[in-house]
């Protein structure tokens, strides 16, 4: 008789809801890179689509992330529909912003590089960084601040992820200089250990949590916000000549986002709290940034 074995794999309201309070995780499976998006505006936003413009249904998306985005009106040739304007000059703040807000505007974008041959990845936290102590034994009495790290490890090299993450610098081959005012990337020419670092990146991740209670995999997205790489390669090989590993390893920087929806408590539009990574459900955040609430995920 056949089973619904499929059912483990299903990703639902119910199922992460169910996984949350008692689960396995897994850190990430694969990886997408990105230039940290806080500060840019939705010009410079717009120029990392893949087609260096939004669609219509994109612009839809943003005016419903933050209404500063777009400028929407209504349509004289078809009653109830819209148009949409990019305001080109309107920046991107976190702080105004929730964590599947955040993720839709990189899940609009083209990632800088695509890491899928991970073998580890460890993200590790350690604090307190200050403890204020008093008393006759001189107790502790107040802890806080924390530090994070983002360790990876990738099975194959690739030029676009070391460069955006260990400081190596790419050489392109440029075919007819004279002509192509642009430079458009040709072959890689050479790749060089230069003295270099590399900058601010945000890490997106694909993982699923395991609920203990059902065995489902429930699919979800990590999202380091800033992650700042040490900028070191190092190529090693081993005496029964295993190829190198590279590993890209780096502080996870604190950034504040918007936190919370309790209305009863009077913080319906969001506490501003300083986060290093995010985990939600795997959804559609690029057309519907909303859809965490419209599954009633937030309960």
């Amino acid at each position: 008789m056949a089973t619904n074995s499929y059912s483990n794999l299903k990703n639902s309201s119910a199922a992460w809801n169910s996984a949350l309070r008692n689960f396995g995780i897994v850190t990430v499976m694969n990886a997408k890179i990105y230039d940290v998006y806080d500060g840019m505006t939705m010009k410079e936003l717009q120029d990392h689509t893949a087609t260096k413009t939004f669609t219509n249904t994109q612009l839809e998306a943003l005016y419903n992330i933050k209404n500063t985005f777009v400028t929407r009106s209504e349509s004289e040739e078809s009653e109830g529909s819209y148009t949409y304007e990019l305001n080109e000059n309107a920046k991107i703040n976190f702080e105004d912003l929730k964590a599947n807000e955040i993720i839709a505007l990189y899940l609009m974008t083209k990632e800088i590089s695509y890491l899928k041959y991970l073998k580890t990845a460890n993200a590790t936290q350690e604090g307190p960084t200050k403890t204020i102590t008093g008393g006759q034994n001189a107790s502790p009495l107040v802890k806080y601040g924390k530090t994070a790290r983002l360790e990876m490890q990738n099975a194959l090299g690739n030029a676009e992820a070391l460069e955006a993450l260990t400081g190596l610098t790419v050489e392109y081959f440029r075919t007819d200089l004279a002509t192509d005012a642009t430079l458009t990337k040709g072959a890689t020419d050479a790749l060089h250990a230069t003295t270099t670092f590399a900058g601010h990146k945000t890490v997106v991740g694909d993982t699923f949590l395991v609920d203990a209670n059902t065995g489902k995999q429930v699919q979800a997205y990590i999202i380091f916000y800033d992650f700042l790489s040490d900028s070191l390669l190092s190529l090693t090989q081993d005496a029964e000549g295993d190829a190198t590993v590279f590993d890209m390893n780096g502080d996870l920087n604190e950034v504040k986002i918007l936190i919370g929806d309790d209305e009863t408590a009077g913080d319906e539009d969001g506490v501003i709290t300083g986060t290093f990574y995010t985990i939600l459900p795997r959804l559609d955040y690029a057309t519907n940034a909303q859809i965490i609430e419209d599954n009633g995920l937030k309960d």
